[in-house]
């Protein structure tokens, strides 16, 4: 499914951008009662663990109203992907300080080339030097793990974006290591995790204009809507057409017989002016096949976007 392009440049196209800017920090209310009748989210949760006989963390949040609805919304998740995003916020904050620029460079060499094929990855060869504002985009719209490392030693490692997140008021969202290290990853392992809760809390911020100023804002939305992640999880569950901006993650073992981690998280733009959902939703430890857990992400993205598609305020 082709996506609606929120442009990445406010300077190249801004009339169409100010109709995606993100409402100003104080339209966004705090967060409000669960919705009163949630049978239908409930049950697609019920579902989706059925289907994939795994562990789903679920949170949405309609952004206009606050209301919000959770399945172990407070319990950790291992990010996977998802920790692009906030790594993300992060190096764009240190460009708004000015302590690094969009149009710095790095040099790859090959030792530094971390395991991954995408678009990004197909475009660089040991030596290549490419721009930070070219590793946030291959780190966001292809998921790309050479740019996120890179990111990470940019701007400090791990520990400097995890105290950055404790700074924005993120204390259940952390990263530990770099892609070369994740490899060490176990389900009861705490390291890299958020709850989908805070993930969704994150998104909210980002999008109320929170956390940057406008054309960073505008800049990473824009990368995470006009995207290469997979389309079969949040995506296929909303009408084709509708906008999302989304991050996924998927960690899989060569030893298991399932997925250990497969996630989207993201903003939905609901139709006739119904405003946006923020949604995370979290899979661990599945035991079906990718397409099947990619499904049952779909299908709880589904129940979310017609809870409030047919009855937000």
């Amino acid at each position: 499914m082709k996506l609606i392009i929120v442009p990445a440049l406010l300077a190249l196209a801004a009339p169409l951008a100010a109709r995606h800017l993100p409402a100003p920090a104080d339209a966004l209310p705090r967060a409000a009662a669960t919705p009163a009748d949630t049978a239908a989210l409930r049950a697609a949760v019920r579902e989706a663990e059925r289907q994939t006989g795994g562990v789903i963390g679920f949170h949405v949040r309609h952004l206009e109203s606050g209301e919000t609805f959770g399945a172990r919304g407070g319990e950790p998740f291992f990010l996977a992907s998802v920790l692009k995003v906030p790594l993300a916020v992060h190096v764009l904050r240190q460009v708004e300080r000015g302590r690094i620029g969009l149009d710095d460079t790095v040099r790859i060499d090959a030792a530094r080339l971390v395991w991954g094929e995408n678009a990004f990855r197909r475009r660089l060869s040991a030596g290549t030097r490419v721009t930070v504002a070219q590793l946030l985009e291959g780190a966001i719209s292809d998921s790309d793990n050479t740019a996120a490392n890179e990111l990470l030693h940019l701007v400090g490692g791990p520990a400097a974006v995890t105290a950055d997140l404790r700074e924005m008021g993120f204390a259940q969202i952390r990263i530990d290591r770099d892609y070369t290290r994740l490899s060490e990853y176990g389900p009861l392992d705490a390291r890299d995790t958020g709850t989908p809760e805070a993930v969704t809390n994150l998104l909210a911020a980002l999008w109320s204009g929170r956390l940057l100023g406008p054309a960073q804002t505008q800049r990473l939305i824009g990368w995470m809507t006009d995207t290469r992640n997979p389309e079969g999880r949040m995506v296929a569950g909303v009408p084709r057409g509708t906008t999302v901006a989304h991050k996924t993650g998927t960690w899989t073992a060569d030893s298991e017989p399932h997925t250990l981690a497969l996630n989207d998280v993201g903003v939905i733009t609901l139709p006739g002016g119904r405003g946006h959902l923020a949604v995370a939703v979290f899979v661990r430890n599945a035991r079906g096949q990718i397409a099947q857990t990619q499904g049952a992400i779909a299908l709880v993205t589904r129940a979310a976007y017609a809870q409030w598609a047919n009855g937000a305020r």
